[in-house]
């Protein structure tokens, strides 16, 4: 293990020990940000949350969610709409409108929605 960084040792340990992939251990690394975002807080809170660079946050939700993130918390909780509606696109859409007038682009956020269910689903499924 020399010449590795701890994260690299980190995932080598999951890896041998569990059998696990390296992008399911970055998952489950990285739910804590990945879920505040589907959940509506902006990254100056996820930031100050889990203390860490507004930057590295950006970076996790643009290679997962294709999206930099909130620049402020928002008046709703897109994901807990999402689970509360079953994943019905046009209810979701209603509410998302309704709630939230700054919200632009609602295929976005229901795309995000649908990504953090099957994050859940994978980690529920595969973590051990």
């Amino acid at each position: 293990m020399a010449g590795q960084n701890d994260w690299d040792v980190v995932k080598e340990f999951y890896k041998e020990k569990f059998g696990l992939g390296e992008k399911l251990v970055e998952l489950n690394a990285n739910y804590t940000i990945l879920l505040m975002c589907a959940s509506g807080a902006g990254n100056e809170s996820i930031s100050k949350f889990l203390d860490i660079p507004i930057r590295s946050i950006e970076l996790v939700l643009n290679e997962v969610f294709d999206f930099t993130g909130w620049t402020e918390d928002l008046k709703i909780n897109p994901y807990k709409i999402y689970r509360q509606y079953f994943g019905d696109k046009d209810k979701c859409d209603d509410v998302f409108w309704t709630e939230n007038d700054r919200m632009l682009v609602t295929d976005g956020v229901y795309k995000m929605c649908e990504i953090m269910e099957r994050i859940d689903k994978r980690l529920e499924d595969e973590w051990v």
